[in-house]
């Protein structure tokens, strides 16, 4: 056999060496932390090393709410008139009487925040009724709190119980301006409906 093709075999096996001891003594970089996929990097089809490269993280958009725009005053006035029309009711009772607060701000018959609705002159019977407005009842506070900003929360995002009702009155009165109005429904003891201001 000739010297050229004996050092040619030597030399094709000392590379097969050489690679098969790179194959598997090749660094491996670990990866540093969570949301990392591996990538094989080759080299003459034989693998080098591994890498981590960081993998396209999606952030799921966060929406805003009313509560996150309602002033501290704003959160009190809703919770006021909830406590002070409904408080007792079941928890669908009292948001209801929170949606409609609501709906009075996006409707143009109406004033545009929270405390200007709930303070209009002769709207709800509680803000002249020559009583305390300060809650006494320590737990029903704390419940129309709450239910004040659960739908703040949700407004716009969820259905509206009372399907956009602006007006409600309970159901043992019997207020004339009912008959301009279109009834709704019925929530625990409150009715209510929508429609423009009353005939004077």
């Amino acid at each position: 056999m000739k010297m050229s093709k004996i050092l040619g075999v030597a030399g094709l096996s000392a590379i097969i060496s050489a690679a098969t001891v790179l194959y598997f003594t090749a660094p491996i970089v670990k990866p540093a932390n969570a949301g990392i996929s591996p990538k094989i990097v080759y080299v003459d089809r034989v693998v080098e090393k591994i890498v981590e490269i960081p993998v396209k993280v999606i952030v799921k958009e966060t929406k805003t709410t009313w509560l996150d725009k309602t002033s501290e005053e704003d959160l009190n006035c809703l919770a006021q008139n909830v406590y002070f029309e409904s408080r007792g009711e079941s928890h669908i009772g009292q948001s209801a009487v929170a949606w409609v607060t609501l709906n009075r701000v996006v409707d143009k018959q109406f004033p545009d925040s929270i405390c200007e609705v709930v303070w209009q002159t002769d709207q709800f019977s509680w803000t002249n009724d020559g009583k305390s407005d300060k809650p006494k009842d320590a737990e029903a506070w704390d419940t129309a709190t709450k239910i004040a900003e659960e739908v703040l929360s949700e407004y716009g995002y969820s259905t509206d119980p009372t399907e956009g009702s602006t007006y409600f009155h309970a159901d043992y009165s019997k207020p004339g301006w009912r008959h301009d109005f279109e009834r709704i429904v019925l929530i625990d003891q409150h009715v209510f409906y929508v429609g423009t201001h009353p005939k004077t």
